[in-house]
């Protein structure tokens, strides 16, 4: 079964050659699709060919696997296209139709349904049919980044925000190039700098960074002077901190504990490692400026087992996981969806503190 329609606004000939190829595509199984030769994307955005990409090192861009049985959201069908919150406003204002019938909010699509959007067919999101329990999906159908995030490069995939990661890293290239909508998972400031995840599988987020995930976030942190014992201590027990939170163009400020951390010295006394279990906005600079520390740099150098690794040889580089990190992303998925097995009042309530390091 194939989702891969026709695409709206692109030149008949183009969308000629969509056709073909989807059609070919539906065909091949993921070991044939490898086969052929054509370019794919190597590691620091360099070109090279298919028959020195593996799909070990690079994720697989069609799925031809998925159930017809499973049926979802129009707006979480429609989301390679466009963000839920868009797809919402679609059906409002009566543009998207299923099987030539006005769709309403809410209303569940299949892969066997025809979409239209003002008329013109569009392609339906793979990972959208995909159960979270599919594991073979991470490498049939889906693709993962890392980036060694700059500064001034702003987490968010908006083309209207200047300095998008998508902009900056180049993936936003890739991903219209294999008419892809990639997103990163979890965010770092716009001042710091370090490893961060993108991807097409909409499972990850939660799976890594639910707070039942037991993942590490490790940073390294230059302060504007040495910390002391008893700052220490405190970071490590966790206390309560003033934290934005943002949802719906709504800002509010919660006062909440931190939950405790792991705090390492390093040789320059000024410089600490600190590894956090939560992600909440700005928390260790909000941290830091409360024990009276200004945070000169903070740079993230590993994000829930993936880390920046040889492959990521500057600033602003890019290269797909290795398999290691592959597998990370597997374990992720499949505690997951254990623990949405559970019944309610069986699920653990306290953090799962997983070694993810090599």
């Amino acid at each position: 079964m194939c989702v891969f329609v026709r695409v709206p606004g692109r030149p008949a000939a183009l969308r000629s050659e969509v056709w073909k190829r989807s059609a070919l595509l539906c065909q091949w199984s993921p070991v044939a699709w490898w086969s052929r030769p054509r370019l794919a994307l190597g590691c620091r955005g360099t070109r090279r060919s298919a028959a020195e990409s593996t799909p070990a090192t690079l994720g697989r861009v069609i799925c031809t696997a998925l159930s017809s049985s499973l049926r979802v959201r129009v707006n979480k069908a429609l989301r390679e296209r466009f963000s839920r919150r868009q797809a919402d406003e679609l059906v409002r204002s009566g543009r998207v139709t299923i099987n030539g019938n006005p769709a309403t909010l809410g209303a569940r699509v299949s892969v066997d349904d025809v979409i239209a959007v003002d008329g013109e067919l569009v392609s339906l999101s793979q990972s959208a049919f995909i159960a979270e329990t599919d594991l073979a999906a991470i490498d049939s159908c889906f693709v993962y980044f890392k980036y060694w995030k700059p500064v001034g490069v702003e987490c968010t995939t908006a083309p209207a925000v200047p300095g998008n990661v998508l902009e900056a890293s180049g993936l936003g290239a890739w991903a219209d190039q294999h008419h892809l909508r990639l997103f990163n998972i979890g965010r770092l400031d716009k001042d710091s700098t370090g490893v961060l995840l993108l991807t097409n599988d909409g499972r990850v987020g939660n799976a890594l960074l639910g707070r039942n995930s037991g993942f590490v976030k490790s940073y390294l942190v230059t302060l504007d002077k040495p910390i002391a014992d008893e700052d220490i201590e405190a970071i490590q027990q966790g206390f309560v901190v003033e934290t934005e939170y943002r949802h719906d163009k709504k800002v509010k400020t919660i006062r909440l504990p931190t939950l405790p951390c792991a705090v390492r010295r390093r040789p320059q006394l000024n410089e600490i490692e600190i590894d956090i279990h939560e992600g909440r906005n700005r928390q260790i600079r909000r941290m830091l400026i409360s024990l009276g520390y200004q945070v000169r740099r903070l740079h993230r150098f590993a994000f829930c087992g993936i880390e920046l690794g040889p492959e990521l040889d500057k600033e602003g580089s890019w290269a797909p996981l290795n398999e290691r990190e592959l597998g990370i992303i597997a374990e992720a998925l499949r505690m997951h969806a254990e623990h949405k097995s559970m019944p309610s009042h069986k699920r653990p309530t306290q953090f799962r503190i997983l070694d993810t390091r090599s």
